[in-house]
């Protein structure tokens, strides 16, 4: 019984520390905030970048809270 329980302890640390970090999901509407002001600028412009990262930690915020 201790050996299926230290295995399990072996087996259950291997996998926390394998797990890969997950990358954040863009919202439906961050995507459309993107397409919107990419269409008005016809492109990607610095300002349009600052923006969109403005977007996006202030909704991971908001889902944290």
């Amino acid at each position: 019984m201790t050996a299926l329980r230290k295995d399990s302890f072996w087996a259950d640390l291997t996998a926390i520390l394998s797990r890969k970090p997950v990358a954040p999901r863009e919202s439906r509407h961050a995507r459309e905030f993107a397409k919107k002001v990419y269409n008005r600028t016809g492109g990607v412009t610095p300002e349009m970048k600052r923006l969109y990262a403005d977007l996006l930690e202030n909704e991971r915020r908001s889902r944290e809270a």
